[in-house]
Order: structure tokens, then C-alpha cells, then sequence
């Protein structure tokens, strides 16, 4: 499981607690001046397996001036806002160089031995399609650039700078979905020196952290940002773009970081191809706020290994939180699935605690409200319980039959084995009641059916009432009230 912190709010917060006032950034404590038991105590007795340190690199100062600008848009966060709360994007950086408001390299071996010690590994951002404004790479030809031609025609999309007489046209970061982000600029993936800077940071930051959390990696695939950038490519790149090689088939083999991306439009499988060990899966989160049951049935029904490599989150830095859209009613089923679906976890700072406010990349603090979800205790406790399983068993989808009505199709069920013993999860998606027979003999090996008498029964554990059942292998049949789950402990018989 991955945490995602908001660094300068964790540290604003861990200030606070440990020092009598907290005006400004300028009296809040180092990274490496956090003690010990703060970073123990969001480890949540061994479910992190990695801790992200979001916004840890040093800002652009004309982001910085862009969002004091905007000033007025943050006031609803924070009541009494002064200009020393806002630092600009945490996407829109200098270079690889920690915020000294933050700490420094020192600061950040630091936190890794302790984290290591823990054997929980430190992720940091990698931010490979955008340098802020005023980056330490501003001389270099490593940027999309125009003429007065180019510019004219879509002034919008350059930044224009004057130096020694002479005027550059610098395209700003951007998608092709949205406006650019004028807070940024352009890296061309196609060149080479670019790509040796990029490169060059890589390996700078594998000297401090153990992975990289990519920032809108599947922009810098080929065939992307070729149709993002045709108009503003060399002609020769253009004639060869066939034949160059996918900056991220060099990326992830120049370190032994591990490599997560944030990407969408369906990109999972070519980065995963390239070398990432994990991508982001939009999807999951989509049909986890839409409720789209048959979306979630298709989604932990695709193939397994390529499950495994997902990273699925309810919520992160770019997204609403969780705790606005569940409550007691319909958090157990959510929260359930949530934790034990295939793939790698993600969780957010302050997501555990119900944090209901969502704080822009752009400021430190903001206002807390709180919302008591009970359901996140229980299912933490139920996996510490079956962590091995979880983790090491072998994952399997149960199709779920009809008894009586048509309520059935609102349950989804799956689960996980591991030598003699077996994990199923039955979830209620919908705020009715429903029912539905699952058949456990499908579990069980083939070679091992013909041996099973349809009407042998299981002793099955049910981990969140913590009661036992006896139910016939052939026939589990669940009621399930709204939005609730049923996690069944039992033992199969062995495999040979």
C-alpha cells in the first residue's frame, strides 16, 4: 500500500503540534526534524508498504506569483489567508532540489533510513513533461519552441521571454484535453539533451528515494506527444520518429527505482511494457464514484498479473475526497472492495481520518473537516488479519446465481487462496437488499471436482460479525443489506 503525503501540510501540522505558534512556513520544523514516532505512526502497523512525499522539490517563484494573483479563489479554504501560505504548484519546479522550506538533502536521507528501517520504501515526484518558468535549464535547447509565426498564430500557448535583444517563444505544459498550464514550460522528449537532463535526475534522485511517482507520464509516449507537438517539431524528428526509441524504455532501465505512473486514455499496458512497474487505474475510481457495478465486475475480472500492477486509489492530490461522497451507510461495500481488489493501494494524507477538504497543490494549510467513516478501522483490522493472503494467494472471481429475484447482479464476489486456506469476499453495491448462490467448488482445482461431493459442507468465518457458518460447498447462498459486505475465512481441503 502506498501513502501519498501533502508534505508542506504534514509538516505544517507536525509543527504545530510540536511547537507553541505557526505563523508562516518560516516557523515550521524540517523533514528530518520530524521524530520517529510521527512516521511510525502512519505506517498503520505494517499496511504502508511506501510513503509518496508529494510537492517536495523546489517551486517556480512566478508560480508562485501566478497563484498570489488568484488569492481571493483560496480564501473559502482559509479564512485569515496570508501570502506566506501560498508556495505555488508543487508542479511547477526549479529543478531537483528539495524546497528549503521543506528541508534538504540531508533532511530526506534521513527520513528514507527511517522508513527503510521499517522496511517501507520512499517515493518522490518525477515531473518529466514540464519545467516551471523559471527553471534552472532556461538556456538550454531542451523546450518546444516557435517563431513570431508560430506564436502569432496561438499566442495563448507560448510564454515569450527577452533577453540580449533576442526573443524566445517558449510553449507552455500542457495535454490536449485542457488549457496549458501557464506556470510551466514545454520539455521536447525528442531531444536528446533533454533527455540526458531528465536522465541525469533520475539518477540524482535514486540516490535519496527508492521510487518515482511519474507525473503525467503517457504524455511523453511517442505517438502523443507527437500529435501534441507535430506543428512545433523539427522536420527531422518528424521523418524519424518511427525509428526513436520510447523515453521510457531508457528511463526505467538507467535506475533501479521503481516506477509508477500517472496516466490515463488507456495507456496502462504500454507503460507497463516499457518498464513501469505500476500504473495508475483511473478507471477503478471512476466506477467506484459512479457506482457502476458491471464496470467494477469487468474491472477485477481482466486479467490478474495485469491487476496486480494497478495502482487503485479513492482519492489522491488531483481529486475529490472519498469522505464527500461515502458515509456510514454506503462506506463498508466501498471501503471492502477497495482493500481487497487486486492491485497496489494507494491511500491519501489524511483520507484514513476523513478528511472532507481538498487541498490545492498551491498552499500549505487549509481548513480541516472531519467525517467519522467507522468502517476504516474495521477493514484495517480485518486486513492485518488477512495480509498474507492478500498479498501471496492466489485471486479468483465467483459468479454469483440468482435465487428468488434479480438482486444477485448488485453482488460481486471473489477471493483469494493460499495453500489450505481461502478468503471470500461477497459485496452489496446498491442500496437495496440483495441475494444470490455462489458456488465455492469453483475454487477448488480441477483435477480435485470429481472428488468433492456437491453436498460437502465448509465451516466459513465471517470476519466482520464474527460468526461461523456451515454452508454447502455447492450452495453459499448471501443476503446482503445495502452496501454491505461479508468476508468469509475458511479452509479448503489441501492441494497436493
Amino acid at each position: 500500500m502506498i501513502l501519498e503525503i501533502n508534505t508542506v501540510n504534514f509538516i505544517y501540522k507536525i509543527s504545530k503540534k510540536y511547537k507553541k505558534e505557526v505563523n508562516s512556513f518560516k516557523d515550521m520544523i524540517k523533514l528530518g526534524e520530524i521524530p520517529e514516532e510521527e512516521w511510525e505512526k502512519i505506517l498503520y502497523g505494517g499496511t504502508v508498504k511506501y510513503i509518496w512525499l508529494m510537492g517536495i522539490w523546489k517551486r517556480s517563484k512566478t508560480s508562485r506569483q501566478i497563484a498570489l494573483k488568484n488569492i481571493n479563489e483560496y480564501k473559502q479554504l482559509i479564512e485569515d489567508i496570508k501570502e506566506e501560505d501560498i508556495l505555488g504548484s508543487a508542479y511547477s519546479i526549479t529543478d531537483y532540489t528539495p524546497n528549503p522550506i521543506i528541508g534538504s538533502f540531508k533532511d530526506l536521507t534521513k527520513v528514507k533510513g527511517i522508513l527503510n528501517k521499517y522496511n517501507v520504501g520512499l517515493i518522490l515526484d518525477f515531473v518529466p513533461n514540464h519545467f516551471g518558468i523559471d527553471n534552472n535549464y532556461i538556456n538550454r535547447k531542451i523546450f518546444i519552441e516557435t517563431d513570431f509565426e508560430g506564436y502569432i498564430k496561438n499566442p495563448d500557448l507560448f510564454h515569450v521571454i527577452v533577453k540580449d535583444n533576442k526573443v524566445r517563444y517558449i510553449a507552455y505544459g500542457k495535454d490536449p484535453f485542457f488549457p496549458p498550464w501557464i506556470d510551466t514550460l514545454q520539455i521536447n522528449i525528442f531531444s536528446k539533451e533533454a533527455q540526458n537532463i531528465l536522465l541525469k535526475s533520475l539518477k540524482k534522485i535514486s540516490r535519496y528515494a527508492d521510487g518515482v511517482r511519474v507525473d503525467m507520464s503517457m504524455l511523453l509516449l511517442k505517438n502523443i506527444f507527437h500529435n501534441n507537438w507535430k506543428d512545433y517539431l523539427d522536420s527531422e524528428i518528424l521523418k524519424n520518429i518511427e525509428r526513436e526509441e520510447e523515453f521510457w524504455s531508457i528511463a526505467t532501465k538507467s535506475t533501479d527505482l521503481i516506477f509508477i505512473a500517472e496516466c490515463y486514455w488507456n495507456t496502462e499496458y504500454k507503460l507497463l511494457e516499457l518498464g513501469f512497474d505500476y500504473t495508475y487505474d483511473k478507471r477503478f475510481l471512476d466506477a467506484i464514484h459512479s457506482l457502476s457495478i458491471n464496470e467494477l465486475r469487468y474491472l477485477i475480472s481482466l486479467n490478474f498479473d495485469f491487476q496486480r500492477r494497478m495502482v487503485r486509489f479513492l482519492e489522491n492530490h488531483d481529486e475529490i475526497r472519498i469522505a464527500s461522497k461515502i458515509d456510514q451507510f454506503n462506506s463498508p461495500s466501498i471501503l471492502t472492495l477497495f482493500f481487497t481488489c487486486l492491485g497496489m493501494k494507494m491511500i491519501y494524507w489524511e483520507q484514513l481520518e476523513g478528511q472532507t477538504v481538498k487541498i490545492p497543490v498551491q498552499i500549505i494549510r487549509c481548513k480541516d473537516i472531519y467525517k467519522s467513516i467507522t468502517m476504516y478501522s474495521k477493514i484495517l483490522e480485518i486486513y492485518q488479519q488477512v495480509k498474507n493472503l492478500l498479498e501471496n494467494g492466489k485471486f479468483f472471481v465467483l459468479k454469483v446465481n440468482g435465487i428468488f429475484d434479480e438482486t444477485y447482479r448488485n453482488i460481486i464476489a471473489y477471493g483469494y487462496k493460499l495453500n489450505s486456506k481461502i478468503l471470500i469476499v461477497t459485496l452489496n453495491l446498491s442500496p437495496i437488499y440483495s441475494q444470490g448462490i455462489i458456488d465455492i467448488r469453483e475454487c477448488y482445482p480441477k483435477n480435485l471436482l470429481s472428488e468433492i461431493p456437491t453436498e460437502k459442507e465448509i465451516i466459513l468465518f465471517e470476519l466482520i460479525n464474527r460468526n461461523r457458518y456451515y454452508r454447502k460447498l455447492s450452495r453459499l447462498h448471501v443476503i446482503l443489506p445495502p452496501f454491505q459486505p461479508q468476508l468469509f475465512l475458511g479452509d479448503l481441503i489441501e492441494e497436493d
